[in-house]
Order: C-alpha cells, then sequence, then structure tokens
C-alpha cells in the first residue's frame, strides 16, 4: 500500500488548542518544565542512539518478515486472493482515523508530566482509554458496515465475497481494540522509549511471521491468516502497558482517576491532528481503493508489491524522524534557535543517510528487487516501487522538517499543508489512473510530494529553526552528492546483474550500500557525524553478543 507519514505528537501546542508561537508559552502551568536532552552528540538527543537503533532491529526484522512472507502469501493464496487481503487491510486503515486524534493529544499530555507528575499521567491515560473506547465501538460499527458492503462495491467475484467479508470483520474488531490501546504506545513515545515500543512491535513481527508461516503449511486459507494477525497485534497493548509502568511504576489507570478538564484540554488540541490524520489517510490509503474501483483485485496486488517494497525505506527513516520530535519540542521551549537549527540539520544529514541509499537500490533496481522478492511475472509492480523509490528520498529531508515542525508547536501549517497536499494527491491520481494505470496513484503521491509538502515543510521549518532554506538544503544535501552520484553510476552498470536472481540482486543492494556509507563516511561526514555512527553501531545487540 502507500506509504504512511510519520503518526504526530504536538508537544507545541498550548493547552486551549491553539499555536505556541515564538513569544507564547503554553497556557499550562508546568512548574518543572522538560529540559532538552543533556549529553547530546552533534546536537541530537541524548538517548538517540538507543532508540534508533532499537528501532534499526525492528526494521531489519520486519523487513526480512516482509520479504519471506509476502512471496508466500502470493503464491498460496494466489494473486485474487493476495489482491483481496491488500484491500481489505486499506479499507481497514480507513478505521483508525476514527480515534479523532486523541491519541496524539493524549501523547502531547502525557509528555508534559512524564516523569515529574504520575497522577497528572494516570488521569490523562485512564481518560483517553475511556474516550477511545467509545471512539472503538463506532469503529466497529463502521467497519461493520464496510464488511458487508466493500464486496459489492468493488465488484469481486462471487467466490472472494464472503472471504472479503470475513476478513474485514476480522481486522475491524482489532482496530477497536487498538484504538484505546494505542495509548499505551504513545505513552511510550511521550517518555521518549522508542526502545521499548521497538522490542514490542518485534515480538509481535516475529510471533505474526511464525503464526501466518505455520498457517501457510497448514492450508489454512485468507480468514485464519487474518485472525492470527488480529489476536496477535490485540496481545500488543497490554505489553506495551506493563512496560509504561516499568518506566514509571507511579502511574495506574483506573475510573477514580478519569478527568473531564483532562477530556476539554484533549478535545481542544485534538482537531488539528485529526484535520491532519484524515489528509495523511486519504493521501496514503486510497490508491489500493482507487486501483480497486476503477479496475480490479489483480492491479491492487501488483500495486501492493511495489509498495510494500517502496516501504523498506520508509521504515528506515521514521526511527531517527520521530526521535527528533520530543527533542524539538524541548528545544522550543528551554534551548536556543541555534541548539534547534543544529538539531534539523543534522537530524536530516542521519535521516538522509539511511534512506538514500536504500531509495537508489530500489528505485534503480526495482525489477530485480521484485523478482528476487516474488518471482517472475511481476515486473509491472517495478515502475510502482520506482515512483515510491522516489518518494522516499524526497521524505529524507521532509520527514525532520515534519517533525520540527509538531515538536515546536506548528501544528496549524502542518496540518493545513497535509490537508491541502492530500486534495492534490487524490485528485492528481484520479486525473492520471485512468491514463496511466497503474503507477498513475505513486505518481500522484510524488506530485503532491513536490508541489506542496516539499515548499511548505522547508519554509516552514527553516523559518522556526531561524535558517534559510539555502544554508539548509547545502548541509544537508550536499554532502550526499558524491556518495549518490558514485553509487548511482555502479547501480545502472549492475542492473542487469542484479536483474537474473535473487542472490545476485542481494549482493548488489549490499555492496551498494556500503560503498555509500563508506564514501560518506571516508569524505563527506563531520567528526561529530563519525562519534555518532561509533556510538550507534556500539549500540547494536549483535554487536554486544559478539564482543
Amino acid at each position: 500500500s502507500s506509504l504512511p507519514t510519520i503518526r504526530p505528537v504536538s508537544p507545541g501546542m498550548t493547552t486551549d488548542g491553539a499555536m505556541a508561537s515564538n513569544d507564547e508559552e503554553p497556557s499550562e502551568d508546568v512548574s518543572s518544565p522538560h529540559q532538552p536532552s543533556p549529553g547530546s552528540v552533534s546536537g541530537l538527543p541524548a538517548r538517540f542512539g538507543l532508540n534508533v537503533s532499537m528501532s534499526f532491529v525492528y526494521t531489519v526484522i520486519a523487513g526480512v518478515s516482509s520479504v519471506v512472507m509476502t512471496p508466500l502469501l502470493l503464491h498460496h493464496l494466489g494473486e485474487l486472493v493476495y489482491g483481496v487481503w491488500a484491500l481489505s487491510l486499506s479499507l481497514a486503515g480507513y478505521l483508525e482515523i476514527l480515534e479523532f486524534g486523541f491519541v496524539s493529544a493524549c501523547t502531547r499530555l502525557i509528555a508534559q508530566d512524564a516523569g515529574k507528575r504520575p497522577e497528572e499521567v494516570s488521569k490523562t491515560l485512564s481518560t483517553s482509554l475511556v474516550v477511545l473506547s467509545v471512539f472503538g465501538l463506532i469503529s466497529l460499527a463502521v467497519g461493520l458496515g464496510i464488511a458487508f458492503g466493500a464486496p459489492s462495491w468493488f465488484h469481486l467475484a462471487p467466490s472472494l465475497r464472503p472471504i472479503a467479508t470475513t476478513v474485514i470483520i476480522v481486522m475491524t474488531i482489532g482496530i477497536a481494540i487498538s484504538v484505546p490501546g494505542d495509548t499505551f504506545g504513545g505513552g511510550l513515545a511521550a517518555y521518549q522509549r522508542y526502545d521499548l515500543r521497538s522490542l514490542s512491535d518485534i515480538l509481535s513481527v516475529v510471533a505474526a511471521t511464525g503464526a501466518i508461516f505455520a498457517l501457510i503449511e497448514l492450508g489454512r486459507g485468507l480468514e485464519a491468516v487474518a485472525l492470527a494477525g488480529t489476536i496477535i497485534s490485540v496481545i500488543l497493548h497490554p505489553i506495551r502497558w506493563a512496560m509504561l509502568r516499568s518506566v514509571d511504576s507511579a502511574i495506574h489507570i483506573g475510573r477514580k482517576f478519569v478527568s473531564r478538564s483532562r477530556l476539554a484540554m484533549m478535545a481542544k488540541m485534538s482537531n488539528w491532528f485529526f484535520l491532519a490524520g484524515v489528509a495523511s489517510l486519504i493521501s496514503y490509503s486510497a490508491d489500493l481503493i482507487i486501483l480497486g474501483a476503477v479496475f480490479n483485485v489483480k492491479l491492487v496486488a501488483l500495486y501492493a508489491i511495489g509498495g510494500a517494497l517502496g516501504g523498506i525505506a520508509q521504515r528506515a527513516l521514521a526511527p531517527p524522524a520521530a526521535v527528533l520530535l520530543p527533542e524539538a519540542a524541548a528545544l522550543s521551549k528551554d534551548g536556543t534557535k541555534s541548539e534547534l537549527a543544529t538539531l534539523l540539520v543534522n537530524g536530516t544529514r542521519t535521516t538522509v543517510l539511511l534512506g538514500v541509499p536504500i531509495s537508489l537500490v530500489m528505485g534503480i533496481l526495482a525489477v530485480g528487487a521484485v523478482r528476487a522478492w516474488v518471482g517472475p511475472g511481476y515486473d509491472q509492480a517495478a515502475n510502482v516501487l520506482a515512483l515510491f523509490s522516489v518518494y522516499t528520498g524526497l521524505r529524507t529531508v521532509i520527514s525532520p522538517l515534519e517533525s520540527i515542525l509538531i515538536g515546536s508547536g506548528r501544528v496549524r501549517p502542518w496540518a493545513v499543508s497535509m490537508a491541502i497536499q492530500g486534495v492534490v494527491n487524490v485528485g492528481v491520481t484520479l486525473a492520471l489512473v485512468w491514463t496511466l494505470g497503474l503507477v498513475g496513484p505513486a505518481l500522484g503521491t510524488v506530485v503532491a510530494t513536490v508541489l506542496i509538502l516539499g515548499p511548505t515543510f522547508a519554509v516552514y521549518g527553516c523559518r522556526v529553526a531561524e535558517i534559510s532554506v539555502f544554508s539548509y538544503l547545502r548541509q544537508v544535501v550536499g554532502p550526499h552528492l558524491l556518495p549518490s552520484a558514485v553509487v548511482s553510476t555502479a547501480l545502472v552498470l549492475a542492473r542487469h546483474l542484479a536483474e537474473r536472481g535473487r542472490f545476485q540482486f542481494c549482493v548488489t543492494a549490499v555492496v551498494a550500500v556500503l560503498l555509500y556509507g563508506l564514501i560518506y563516511y571516508l569524505w563527506c561526514a563531520t567528526p561529530n557525524e563519525r562519534a555518532q555512527l561509533r556510538r550507534m553501531a556500539g549500540r547494536l545487540p549483535l554487536r554486544k553478543q559478539v564482543s
């Protein structure tokens, strides 16, 4: 499917839902304000290495799981049933918007009190769980309506209709439970414990992969696969609650902590999050639905293959960009503009270093990547993958700007930009899908990102950090020109070799990524970046085990 943006948190909003400008502090009286992370390296948060390293362990495990399981599902289920699976995932994903921005608002409030006022955190958690439980019931009702209507909306064959209905019902139940359960994941983010959240995700992926593999070996159908995934996703929430309690044992949930004042705070600040959430969901989840409505589920399956491969680099970008957000919130309140500019520049250089090599590999070797993953016969998906690789390359610069905007409290321009981008994305997609077919939705995503998100986020983000757009781009893009040029040339020359088989593709991809990193490390990285890279490498569990 299309690639989601980072789920945002907004520590910079005032408690009445207004935006905190440079000379306007949040209206809530915070006796012990959150300070910027001490001991940072090169302007990055102190826990940056641990959080990002653990997030990358999860990214690698999730990537391996996707690489292994998608071909198995595709060949076991067949193209048509796999298309139903992808379409069902996309439709069910729309139900998540029915949390109405409360999860992000809850996370913001918890971040204010994390480690300082456990009773207030308990009030926020308990109130959020009650409100979101109601929203979960609403999503359940809506999902059941979608489950019984979707087969006729998308003109599915009679044999596929009961499968689609059952799968969507099962997914709907899981999402109805996850809407309130997401409160615990937001709490871990508020405490800046992305490492624990990644650990819970790793447990979930490993369990789901094992369960689905066993079901395939037993010859079970799509309904059993959906049920296994839903059960495991539901079990994830109490695990995260236990982790949150291990971080702060003084917090509790219960009816006595439910607070009307906390409800009012969350309701007032959730508006912009909801607007941006709707825009993001429409932009990045509508592609499969449009293809399914206009064409057929076979094209949905092909598009899902290209989108899933494109998501590998996107997942690599999410951890470092998300970790920047709470630090930006702290610096916007207690730091200086120069510190915020340093965070923006160095954070972006990190995301570019992590995302661009994978984008180049997936974009230039798109045909080889698809063949290595799902075998021959699906080369049309390579065009989708190539376009998503361009989008991911753009996101290496846009995602840190997005985190700085949200963290510094500029949620309004961020949300409005997302809304405009969503309209442009869907409009361009609808126009192109009739003429270009399969690649139309992916091209629509790229066009909307170039026209809307890139310029607006660059202008607003650089304005917040008080750095010129030219200086920002020079510092974050300039150092990557040499490794990008060398690796791109090498990949073009090796493209035909990579298309000959899975082994040849994997070797070519690994060599390209290592070559990019080596060139950057030797000739383009700053001394502080080299120190940070060594620290991040030292955090990896594999290195600890070897040593």
